[in-house]
């Protein structure tokens, strides 16, 4: 067989060739693209589904006990016309309060668990500060129908949910939460912030988009709105994220660096002392 007649079953051959793998090089390219927008539409679905779940539950937890604290004042307030009457409110003032304190417990519980969740999902800081703002606000609302019989709130309640106070808390200075309406309205706007930013948020690891960017602006400048800034840095005594700390933390840091710096000092030191030529005695 010639040369002329090899090339030309060669050039044959890649002719009959090139086409097919253009075709499964093609194929494999377009499932791969397949695959990504399948998967990319699939992961948007479940997380939208995880974020109105969440929104879902934090909406229940809450109202469960909200509803639970105004059914008990309703029934403690409301005027009776008969001593039969009052007897069988107090017995139902009674059966309320039981069914309140275990709410509350029960809130309680699922609050923490849902705060736990919303800091492992996100990574935006002021979602969990408005939802632990919520549970304050439900827990400064709890005792003061569980403390009527006080002129107002114990100091202790006072001073653990009130802003400043190592945390956030409700948002209030401690001469508001004497007020109730002042800690519903509180309530109200912290459960809709939560709500908001959950929607706006991206689940890790994903980073802020714009769009998510300009959404949780919008739901902190609403909540700014009605005098509530998540993102004021509160100063404690003591915590990971006290001054004290802070300071602590910055100064063994500076001398890590110097460490690092005199380590590569010595180091190119012994480099330089390796490279010379041995001095031999005379």
């Amino acid at each position: 067989m010639t040369l002329t007649a090899t090339s030309f079953w060669y050039q044959a051959a890649l002719n009959a060739i090139g086409p097919l793998i253009t075709a499964v090089v093609g194929l494999l390219l377009a499932g791969l693209a397949v695959n990504f927008v399948t998967r990319g539409v699939q992961d948007r679905r479940a997380a939208k589904e995880l974020k109105y779940g969440l929104i879902s539950e934090i909406t229940e937890t809450a109202s469960f006990l909200y509803h639970h604290i105004v059914q008990y004042n309703r029934a403690r307030t409301d005027p009776v016309d008969s001593a039969c009457d009052k007897a069988a409110a107090d017995e139902e003032c009674k059966i309320l309060r039981k069914e309140l304190l275990f709410q509350y417990v029960t809130t309680r519980a699922q609050a923490e668990s849902l705060e736990a969740r919303l800091t492992a999902y996100f990574e935006e800081p002021h979602l969990p500060v408005a939802w632990h703002a919520v549970r304050d606000c439900l827990t400064v609302l709890y005792y003061h129908e569980v403390s009527r019989d006080r002129p107002e709130l114990p100091t202790k309640i006072k001073s653990k949910n009130s802003k400043g106070q190592e945390q956030y808390h409700t948002g209030l200075e401690p001469g508001d939460l004497d007020d109730p309406d002042k800690v519903i309205n509180a309530y109200k706007c912290h459960l809709k912030t939560t709500a908001k930013l959950i929607v706006a948020c991206p689940l890790r690891p994903r980073r802020n988009s714009r769009r998510a960017h300009r959404a949780i602006k919008r739901a902190l400048e609403q909540a700014k709105n009605e005098n509530f800034n998540y993102s004021e840095r509160v100063e404690s005594e003591s915590g990971p994220f006290s001054t004290a700390a802070l300071e602590e933390a910055a100064i063994l840091q500076k001398v890590r660096d110097q460490i690092r710096s005199s380590d590569i000092e010595l180091g190119a030191l012994r480099e330089w002392l390796d490279e010379r030529p041995a001095r031999t005695r005379p």
